[in-house]
């Protein structure tokens, strides 16, 4: 029997053409492998990390000072993350020859580019991993997260404002959210 490429071919979410790498605000989201309840607890509305939670907000925190990036609002939901990165301009080094004056070179021969939303993503995840297995957390052979992830680059304020109120209401509506495994309407 010969091999079929197409069912295990994962279709792209990512918007044709656009260039991740460029600088501005992106809202994502992370989910945890098979929607596990591992990042916090939600009691009354408000978010109460568990310790692979904690981990997972420190290594937020320290994105801003490995990457180009800074944070907006984020909430730690028990089987996801939604944030606000805000990635910042490259500034060429004087005297970098480029055909995009603008641009320092982001290519890579395979994976995401370099500096890109991609890198970043996948940066924060190995970093989770990474640290939540020194500890004993995670398996040494266990997934935190679901490959992949959700991203939405912010086109201006109003889009922004909806986000933030979408981030602070959050864990208010958990009981409802469709990501809750133990959700009534299930």
């Amino acid at each position: 029997m010969q091999f079929d490429p197409s069912p295990h071919h994962r279709r792209s979410v990512r918007l044709s053409g656009f260039d991740y790498a460029n600088a501005g605000a992106y809202f994502v989201t992370l989910v945890t492998q098979k929607r596990s309840c591992l990042l916090s607890r939600i009691i009354a509305g408000l978010v109460e990390p568990t310790g692979i939670g904690q981990v997972a907000e420190a290594e937020w925190i320290a994105t801003t000072r490995m990457r180009r990036v800074e944070l907006g609002s984020y909430v730690l939901m028990p089987n996801h993350l939604h944030g606000i990165l805000i990635i910042k301009e490259v500034e060429r080094p004087i005297g970098a020859s480029s055909d995009r004056p603008d641009k320092i070179s982001h290519m890579r021969a395979s994976g995401p580019q370099i500096a890109s939303l991609g890198a970043l993503i996948g940066g924060y995840k190995a970093a989770v991993t990474k640290r939540c297995r020194q500890i004993g957390a995670l398996p040494e052979a266990g997934t935190l997260w679901q490959r992949n992830y959700y991203e939405h680059f912010i086109r201006n304020d109003e889009d922004w404002n909806a986000i933030d109120e979408y981030i602070a209401d959050n864990p208010r509506r958990w009981a409802e959210d469709s990501e809750n495994p133990n959700r009534a309407s299930r």
